[in-house]
Order: C-alpha cells, then sequence, then structure tokens
C-alpha cells in the first residue's frame, strides 16, 4: 500500500525548481473563471486538473482542507475531475490550541484509517506504526537539535536550508523511508562539528533575521541573496518551525491524540491557524529565542492571512526595537512580482 503526494510533488517541488513550471496551470483555471487573488498553491493544482496534467490513479484519495479555502475548491476540483475515486476530506478543527478540539481532531484520524481499510482491502497495523513513528520521533529530535544550536551565537543553519528539507522530510518520510534518517544523521555530524568549533555557518553575520509567513516558491534562495549581499541570516524560518511533538509509540490512544495534535500544527497551519496569537505574538517569542533583531516578512499578496496585521506588526516590533523588512510575492506566479521587484523591495 503507497501513498503518493498527488499535489506536492508535481505542483509544489517543481514550482522551487523552475519559477516557469505553474504559469500554464494559473493560466488555465483563470481562464475558466476562478479569481486571480486565491493562493496559486491551490490554483496551480486546479489548473493541472483542468488541462488534465495530473495523473488519474490510485484507489481512494485524502484531501484536506486545513490551510485555506483555497484547498476546500482544490479538494472539489479532484473530486469533479475524478468522479470514480472516492475522496475523504481530513478537516481538523482551527482552534487547536484548545484541547477541548482534541477529541474531533482525533475521530477525524480514525475515519481516515477506516476509510483507506474500506477502500483499499488493507488492515491497520499497530506494530508497523510504531515502528514508522519510533524512526519518525528520532528525525524529530533532529529536528529540534538544529533550532537549539541555531539559538546560540554559532548558528549552523541559515537561508532556505530551514525550511525546505523541513517541508519535504516532514511530508514524505512519516518514519517509512530510512532515507531521511540517514541525510538527518550526516547533517547533524557537520553541524555538531561546526559549533564545537564555534564557527557560525556565516561569518559576515550583521542580522540575525527570522523568516516569518511564506517564502516564495518561485525565488526559494531569495534569503540567500540577502545574506550574501547584505550579511542578513535567517536564523528561524517559520515554514520549518511545525509540528515538533514527539509522538507516543506505547499507547494506541496517546498516540492517534499526539498525531492529531501534529497534523494541526503542520505547514502553513500551526502560525497562520488558531487565531492571531499564533501567528503575531509567537512571531515576538520566536525573535527572543533565536535573539533575532529583523524580521523577513512575506507579504504573500494572494493570502488573506498577513495583510490585516500588517500595521499592528509594525507597531509592535518598532515597541521591540525589531526591523521589519516586508517583502511582496506572489508565491508561484513570477508575473506578478518578479525576483528583481522583490531585491529592489
Amino acid at each position: 500500500l503507497y501513498g503518493i503526494p498527488h499535489q506536492l510533488l508535481p505542483v509544489f517541488l517543481v514550482s522551487e525548481i523552475d519559477q516557469l513550471t505553474c504559469i500554464p496551470y494559473i493560466d488555465a483555471v483563470e481562464s475558466f473563471g476562478l479569481p486571480a487573488d486565491t493562493c496559486p498553491v491551490p490554483t496551480s493544482e486546479c489548473g493541472a486538473l483542468v488541462i488534465d496534467a495530473l495523473p488519474h490513479l490510485g484507489s481512494c484519495y485524502i484531501s484536506s482542507s486545513m490551510p485555506c479555502d483555497g484547498s476546500v475548491m482544490a479538494s472539489s476540483y479532484f473530486g469533479r475531475r475524478f468522479p470514480d475515486i472516492p475522496v475523504h476530506h481530513l478537516c481538523f478543527p482551527v482552534r487547536y490550541e484548545d484541547e477541548l478540539t482534541l477529541d474531533a481532531a482525533v475521530e477525524d484520524v480514525k475515519e481516515c484509517i477506516h476509510f483507506i481499510e474500506n477502500q483499499t482491502g488493507e488492515k491497520w497495523s499497530w506494530d508497523a506504526y510504531f515502528t514508522a513513528i519510533k524512526r519518525f520521533n528520532i528525525e524529530t529530535d533532529y529536528e529540534l537539535q538544529k533550532w537549539e544550536v541555531n539559538r546560540t551565537p554559532y548558528p549552523q543553519m541559515t537561508g532556505e536550508t530551514f525550511w525546505i528539507y523541513r517541508m519535504f522530510f516532514y511530508h514524505l518520510s512519516g518514519g517509512m523511508d530510512p532515507r531521511f534518517l540517514d541525510t538527518d544523521r550526516r547533517v547533524n555530524r557537520i553541524m555538531m562539528r561546526g559549533y564545537r568549533q564555534k564557527k557560525p555557518c556565516a561569518p559576515a553575520m550583521r542580522h540575525r533575521c527570522v523568516e516569518w509567513s511564506c517564502p516564495a516558491n518561485f525565488y526559494p534562495d531569495f534569503s540567500v541573496w540577502a545574506e550574501n549581499c547584505w550579511g542578513i541570516n535567517v536564523v528561524a524560518s517559520m515554514e520549518s518551525l511545525i509540528s515538533d511533538i514527539i509522538i507516543d509509540t506505547e499507547d494506541p490512544d496517546r498516540a492517534l491524540a499526539d498525531l492529531a495534535r501534529s497534523y494541526q500544527r503542520t505547514t502553513m497551519r500551526k502560525h497562520t491557524k488558531g487565531g492571531y496569537a499564533n501567528v503575531l505574538d509567537e512571531l515576538w517569542v520566536v525573535c527572543k529565542q533565536y535573539n533575532a533583531d529583523m524580521v523577513l516578512m512575506y507579504d504573500q499578496i494572494s493570502c488573506k492571512g498577513m495583510d490585516g496585521l500588517r500595521g499592528v506588526f509594525e507597531e509592535q516590533a518598532a515597541a521591540r526595537g525589531v526591523h521589519m523588512l516586508w517583502v511582496a510575492q506572489d508565491l508561484l506566479d513570477s508575473r506578478t512580482i518578479s525576483k528583481r521587484d522583490m531585491r529592489r523591495q
């Protein structure tokens, strides 16, 4: 039984490799009638469905409306394009900090398990699950060590290294693929060697910067340009600071509860759902933890989440003596705001 990340690889990953990849998908679905102010990620996925660029395969499909309304739209497009493939929607509670919502989240996980069993004929195995999760917990521990080292005067990670690896390791590994763990071990050895030598990864660091909101897929190495030209070093990235829960591997009930907690705090959700405190107040907590004096705030113009708080962000940053650098971008569409425009900002 194989799980295939239907959207992550053909849309999200390739857009980081070639900035023009998703343009035909975006144009196709906007010609179809979709408003142009929708997030380019679900827009691209819908456009790929409109022009038949996504493969028709699989015994069933698991979708999620967790990040935004655009994802709900993408799930509906999939159901319309492939009406013969059963769809299950994972819809975890938005107010995830309230533990009273946890029971509903666990029920979502259980319903998803039953759905897969009914559609595939495979049966859930706690032994297989715990074996994978034990490996996944080790991978999570390696990630937490990166965070701890970067809070010191000798950070070893910078630029897009943080969020790109975290993004794909978190969504593709799940403890099932030992190659990720091998990579983690090698990276950890390199990282700890540099830390013991008290050598920061960037000797010319002028600013310790926190990267907040969603980086531009079509320009993932913008932060590397900022580092090379201006000495602005990203020591923490919002899209890497996700799902840091060590999942229980003994008790089935606690295991599913921890899994639900982790899903509720996943990519594009931990800081943009659950109330403004998770995106606003948490930013200042992270700045303090990482001793950051600057915030690189990506103003993702097709996302409605951050814009309403812009004035509050700037006011609170000024009160704390933190430099706020706003950089507008359109995530997957480099025509709206180009790489040159981003550098000019």
